[in-house]
């Protein structure tokens, strides 16, 4: 288990992004009831999987610190449009944080259009999107900003969380 404070700084080391905007990322998802978040030091609250994807989410579709929570609220609950299933980003991403993420290549989001690609070593994805946006033309955009991290970033949260001993 880690705080908030690790997490961060691990993010912003892994991919280059500034620990200011990050720790701003957080208090904005605070402040909006998103993620848990109490003292200091030793007494701050533990993050766990839903917490670090929530960050996560966060930095990859958001430009600035206070589109954070909406970021959150419209990527988190995308549903697989792939496997059948309802799983949604937020539970999939939450999942590779508890489990593992060693077959993950990457996590990309596409800022123009809410949709998301976990790509897998295996050459195979996973996609989700928001189910009533089926009939999404991509050549109505001019261009698309897309966000993207590599599985290795998942892989050291997910140790950092629960030990590298739990983390596939």
């Amino acid at each position: 288990m880690t705080s908030r404070t690790i997490i961060n700084q691990t993010l912003a080391i892994l991919t280059g992004a500034s620990k200011s905007t990050i720790d701003r990322n957080g208090v904005e998802l605070k402040n909006a009831g998103i993620i848990k978040s109490k003292g200091r030091g030793r007494n701050a609250v533990v993050m766990g999987a839903g917490d670090a994807a929530n960050i996560i989410i966060a930095l990859l579709g958001s430009q600035n610190p206070k589109e954070a929570p909406r970021a959150v609220k419209e990527y988190g609950p995308l549903i697989d449009i792939d496997g059948g299933s309802d799983e949604t980003f937020f539970s999939v991403l939450s999942g590779l944080l508890t489990d593992g993420a060693d077959d993950v290549d990457y996590v990309s989001i596409n800022r123009s259009y809410p949709s998301v690609e976990i790509k897998f070593e295996d050459g195979h994805s996973q996609f989700f999107e928001d189910d009533t946006n089926a009939d999404y033309d991509p050549l109505n955009f001019a261009f698309e900003v897309e966000a993207k991290i590599s599985g290795k970033v998942t892989t050291h949260i997910c140790n950092l969380i629960w030990g590298e001993a739990n983390c596939g």
